[in-house]
């Protein structure tokens, strides 16, 4: 209407169509820098009033009442537009309020350029508040993990659907493991990237911690039986190399029980730690040292033969043996060692472990340092389960009927 109204002032008056010219310059300059909610309404009054003037000047009732009603209207509408960007400027206030109270790094690039468009808090803390482009974070993540920062964007803009992923990233004091969302917003004249980075550092130690929990002893933080048999299998079925010798030393802490009697399981527990960290401070950083339970401990040697084993073995009984003292109790513990030796993959994990544990209870009976596995004690072995199921079958059977005790003439055995 302004515009209209310039064009038709200029065959009456020109003076006149040039100020409403310039009011309407006025008015979309300071639009542009940011003052126009100052300058607009000033602007319109005062083209109003030129018009209104040339009106009155020339006579010219069309003119006025022409450009009294639509100064007016324009007025109004100046003000909606100002009530609605104002209320917009809040509403984008209160948004970058939430943003910044969140506990998340939120961020928006521009599609095509990769300029940075919005940054909340978090993130100008970390890449600082003069960032130019998304390549500001992706300097912070972990070297190893940018493979897949970068894939998640691509696979954002190549599908246009919201990939998300797992990434470390390195912040002043510490590493964060975050969860990244990406997403490409269509919305407007201007397509934007939207990434979200999400703190889960709390949930993945958790993870790591339960995840360490199911293989490892929860009294000496040793590997467990389940992880001492993954080691195994890793040493004994090698991937993509040649088979070696490796060894498997089972030692069990003798008269144990005596020292849990005496001074009470608070001691036996420290105990065993003390003899878990000698274990761990003699053995080299290759080899595996597990407790298998109770007073049980074993070391898998990988790449190990006899002499070495041997003399890992003779090694143990020195240090362990070592005088510790508890509550002005000095004692003195002793261990027997059981000693398994296999080549390759001749023999599985359990087997070798039964072998070691075979010798570690000869070493048991016959009060010897150690105990090295052989055929002859594999026939002793079957000797005493022969002798054993012998003892079981001829062991006299007792029942019980109620409250009635039945002699052994009495039980019938249910046919198998």
């Amino acid at each position: 209407a302004d515009q209209y109204l310039a064009g038709s002032c200029a065959v009456i008056d020109p003076v006149v169509a040039i100020g409403v010219v310039v009011c309407q310059l006025v008015g979309a300059v300071t639009g542009a820098i940011g003052l126009r909610q100052r300058v607009v309404q000033p602007s319109i009054v005062a083209g109003g009033a030129l018009l209104i003037t040339a009106g009155v000047l020339h006579h010219d009732r069309v003119l006025l009442a022409f450009c009294i009603p639509v100064t007016m209207s324009t007025m109004a509408i100046a003000r909606a537009v100002e009530y609605l960007k104002n209320r917009n400027l809040a509403a984008n206030r209160r948004y970058e309020e939430l943003l910044d109270g969140i506990n998340a790094y939120v961020f928006e690039t521009d599609f095509d350029s990769g300029e940075m468009l919005y940054m909340n808090v978090r993130t100008r803390q970390i890449i600082g508040p003069t960032a130019r482009s998304d390549q500001a974070l992706l300097d912070h993540v972990h070297p190893e993990d940018r493979h897949l920062a970068i894939e998640t964007a691509l696979r954002a803009r190549e599908t246009g659907q919201p990939v998300t992923t797992e990434v470390r990233v390195l912040s002043p004091t510490e590493t964060c493991y975050v969860e990244m969302r990406t997403t490409v917003s269509t919305k407007g004249s201007r397509r934007r990237v939207r990434t979200v980075l999400i703190d889960v550092s709390d949930r993945k130690r958790a993870e790591f911690e339960l995840a360490h929990r199911a293989v490892h002893d929860p009294l000496t933080d040793l590997p467990n039986r389940a992880l001492l048999g993954e080691r195994m299998l890793a040493a004994l079925c090698p991937v993509n190399e040649v088979p070696t010798t490796n060894a498997l030393l089972l030692l069990d802490l003798n008269n144990f029980k005596r020292v849990n009697d005496a001074l009470g399981h608070a001691s036996g527990d420290q105990l065993l730690i003390e003899l878990a960290n000698r274990l761990v401070r003699i053995a080299d950083p290759d080899d595996t040292v597990a407790r298998l339970g109770g007073d049980e401990f074993a070391v898998l040697m990988p790449r190990a033969d006899y002499v070495h084993a041997l003399e890992f073995a003779n090694r143990c009984a020195v240090v362990l043996s070592s005088p510790w003292k508890d509550r002005g109790v000095t004692i003195h513990p002793r261990v027997s060692i059981g000693i398994a030796v296999t080549h390759g993959t001749d023999t599985d994990g359990e087997t070798l472990l039964r072998q070691a544990d075979t010798a570690m209870y000869e070493c048991k009976r016959t009060g010897a340092d150690h105990v090295v596995y052989d055929a002859a004690l594999e026939r002793l072995n079957i000797e005493r389960l022969g002798l054993l199921r012998d003892d079981v079958v001829s062991t006299p059977m007792r029942g019980r009927i109620g409250d009635r005790l039945l002699p052994a003439e009495e039980v019938v055995e249910e046919p198998k």
